[in-house]
């Protein structure tokens, strides 16, 4: 045995045998050899005080088809001078087999920062439960709840969710904390050294330039000596600011502005994070806003009614205003169209008013303006009165506020 364990190998096998005309041991074991595994035949005898090793290396791929070679070298093996035995063959040698490694674990994947498993932090689900102690806290404190989970790909170490405050499906990297309080969505690192802050931001009329200069004049009378520089990035407008001091520590910030579900409003992401972690953080708020999906955008309640109204109802939420009174037109009789016109801007100022006040203040102008002009399609004085009458209760819907 002192031999073997000399050379490094383990015996898996050993046993009395003859080893041509004289009794003796033989085995199998293996080797390691710079980290290719090999098998080893070997046989031992005494002779007249003499110690004779018979030893076969072989790749252990390989070894199997030398198994007859070595019965037939050990069979054949003649000592030509025998000297006789002086030590008795021991017993047979139990030798327990080495067991068979286990298979290697899969490679774990490698990802690049092209891909959205890149910015996982984890490889499991854990921060998305909602009685996680983390997302428990931010409940308790008013922050949010947990997103709705849809579907997760552990291999890919992503999540798709539903987000209430963005109305879309996003995909978000496994390992963040994942919060909605039905205004907002907060992606949270779990190290604390990055936010990410999404929300529906009406445009009020402005263009995406104008946003941003809103949002720069906004951080300048925060703080002082900040820098800023822009940027787009494949449909993503930014402005980054620098030198946000808090607490003592300056933060850098970085605020995103592309395309939300209708042209009323811009979807927003202001990611927040030290100067270190600032690259991997937009990085990964761009992932984000990309992966926004609105399916196609319909009102709350399906609008019920005729086909006709069906189809311009949402031809309106389309912005295709022309052809939304051309289906009303041609559904309806032409002097009742025009009241039926007047309710439809009627509904899409209720619609807009809230993230567009310039469009839902031309949408109301143009319900006055349908409800006027149906009045004046009468053809006698009696059914003129009558159609005041109802134009007036119409106009009362829009309220007391001046309509020019």
């Amino acid at each position: 045995m002192y031999l073997l364990s000399s050379q490094e190998i383990r015996p898996t096998a050993f046993r009395p045998a003859a080893v041509g005309n004289v009794p003796g041991l033989v085995g199998i074991g293996r080797q390691e050899q710079e980290g290719s595994s090999f098998e080893v035949r070997f046989a031992f005898f005494e002779d007249g005080g003499r110690f004779v090793y018979l030893g076969l290396f072989a790749p252990e791929a390989i070894s199997a088809s030398l198994e007859t070679v070595w019965k037939i070298a050990i069979q054949s093996f003649l000592l030509e001078r025998p000297q006789g035995q002086t030590v008795a063959v021991g017993p047979v040698i139990e030798v327990a087999p080495v067991p068979e490694p286990e298979p290697a674990a899969p490679a774990p994947r490698y990802f690049t920062d092209g891909e959205l498993g890149f910015y996982a932090k984890s490889d499991d689900l854990a921060t998305l439960d909602p009685d996680h102690p983390v997302n428990a806290r931010l409940r308790d404190q008013g922050t949010g709840f947990v997103l709705n989970l849809l579907d997760s790909d552990l291999e890919a170490k992503t999540a798709l969710l539903g987000a209430g405050a963005i109305q879309a499906k996003i995909e978000v990297a496994l390992g963040w904390y994942v919060n909605d309080d039905g205004k907002r969505m907060l992606i949270l690192d779990p190290a604390g050294k990055i936010q990410i802050s999404l929300h529906v931001l009406p445009k009020q009329g402005r263009d995406t330039a104008q946003i941003l200069d809103d949002i720069q004049a906004e951080a300048e009378q925060s703080h002082a000596n900040l820098e800023f520089k822009r940027f787009d990035e494949q449909r993503i407008s930014a402005l980054m600011v620098r030198n946000i001091m808090v607490d003592n520590e300056a933060i850098e910030q970085v605020h995103l502005l592309t395309e939300w579900a209708d042209d009323s409003a811009m979807l927003r992401a202001r990611v927040t994070a030290d100067a270190e972690s600032l690259r991997f953080a937009v990085n990964y708020a761009c992932f984000i806003l990309k992966s926004a999906d609105y399916g196609r955008v319909r009102r709350k309640e399906k609008p019920e009614g005729p086909k006709w109204w069906q189809r311009a109802l949402e031809l309106e939420l389309e912005d295709r205003l022309e052809e939304a009174e051309h289906e009303i037109g041609d559904g309806i009789n032409a002097i009742y169209s025009g009241l039926q016109t007047a309710e439809m801007y009627r509904l899409r100022w209720i619609r807009l008013r809230e993230n567009d006040p310039v469009k839902a203040s031309e949408a109301r102008r143009k319900a006055a303006g349908w409800a006027y002009a149906y009045a004046s399609w009468a053809t006698s004085g009696g059914e003129g009165a009558a159609l005041s009458m109802e134009r007036d209760e119409f106009l009362k819907k829009l309220g007391p506020e001046p309509l020019d």
